[in-house]
């Protein structure tokens, strides 16, 4: 017997056949799918939900529903190959469906219960779901709806950076722009003199004395050493300025360091123990109240011994230093921000040394 085709599409429209189960939600993407796409089974599955035409379409993805329909459109599309033309024959004297009359739940059977109660949770789902798209449609701004519409996000991006762009203004008459009134000048960062960073906290000013002491010692070829009193005069450290010699064994030691893997190479890691290198062979002298004073020989008479973990008197000193000499954290540490206030009078000093009028180049930046 030769299948039913379906009805004729009215004059005008576009003939095509009906949509199967589960051919439509999950496929296309939600934005583009109205009601005239629905297939009927799922037209009637939202519209027992509560859906109306013009709202969003839920989510139906790993739903029971969904799982349901797919497994109903595989089975109509594995029976539809075995017919002519993927259609499955219907006798032409089929009767038309008759809704079953409404009965109670206890006149059914357990089986027809547990199908009742599967369609009950499948359409409760679908409600939850409905609610979720038409609460996020509601809160959605209106540049982000459409977004996924292939080329609709960049032109968003290019109307938006169109519409922050500046757009020059030509002054076609050549006039010279009108002097700020009452304009005051930005406050300068740094000094103009020496370009030291004027709001470093903790920046370290030379007295009057240091610069004498400082002018003094290198006109005598001699180190600079200036005193620091910790604890209320109980600790105090001497330190003194570096050779060249000592720079030099500093810098070598730190490339050793890097190459046997022992210092990472960042700058900050670098910058660290150099700091920590140089305040081990500054260290002049070291005093506390209850003990004797500890002078600490300079690098170049400075006894120790070679060895793999100490190759060199930088790291001789350091370790003495960090083992001997301070046997608290916070004292090193107090040591160490002395040491860095030291470096930064040092720093003021050397900036300025070819300022002609040296002395007083000093107490300006301060």
């Amino acid at each position: 017997m030769a299948p039913r085709l379906p009805h004729a599409a009215p004059p005008g429209s576009r003939s095509r056949l009906p949509a199967n189960a589960g051919t439509v939600l999950g496929k296309v993407p939600r934005d583009r799918i109205t009601g005239e796409l629905l297939s009927p089974l799922e037209r009637r599955v939202l519209d027992e939900a509560g859906w109306k035409a013009g709202d969003p379409l839920p989510d139906l993805t790993d739903t029971q529903l969904a799982r349901r329909v797919t497994a109903e459109a595989q089975q109509i599309a594995s029976a539809a190959a075995t017919n002519a033309e993927g259609l499955t024959p219907v006798p032409p004297d089929t009767p038309p469906v008759v809704p079953p009359e409404a009965r109670d739940i206890s006149e059914l059977s357990p089986e027809e219960r547990q199908a009742v109660y599967k369609t009950m949770a499948e359409l409760s789902e679908v409600r939850e779901r409905l609610t979720a798209a038409k609460s996020k449609q509601a809160t959605t701004p209106d540049s982000a709806i459409n977004m996924d519409i292939p080329g609709m996000a960049q032109a968003a991006a290019t109307v938006a950076q169109a519409e922050s762009a500046t757009i020059p203004v030509v002054d076609d008459l050549n006039t010279p722009p009108a002097p700020a009134i009452n304009a005051t000048p930005p406050s300068p960062t740094t000094c103009p003199r020496c370009g030291l960073h004027l709001h470093e906290p903790n920046t370290m000013q030379p007295t009057h004395d240091d610069v004498l002491t400082y002018v003094q010692a290198i006109l005598g070829g001699q180190r600079f050493v200036k005193r620091f009193q910790l604890f209320g005069g109980h600790v105090s450290v001497v330190f003194r300025g570096l050779t060249v010699q000592e720079e030099a064994a500093i810098k070598a030691q730190l490339r050793r360091d890097v190459d046997s893997g022992t210092l990472n190479a960042t700058s900050a890691d670098v910058r660290i123990r150099r700091a920590e290198y140089r305040m081990a062979l500054g260290i002049a002298e070291f005093t506390r109240r209850d003990q004797d004073q500890t002078l600490i020989t300079e690098a170049n008479d400075y006894h120790w011994t070679q060895t793999d973990a100490c190759p060199s008197v930088v790291v001789a000193m350091w370790n003495d230093i960090n083992n001997q000499l301070f046997r608290m954290a916070t004292v090193r540490r107090a040591v160490a921000f002395c040491w860095s206030q030291f470096w930064e009078i040092l720093k003021h000093m050397e900036v300025k040394a070819n300022d002609p009028d040296f002395y007083n180049a000093i107490e300006m930046c301060g």
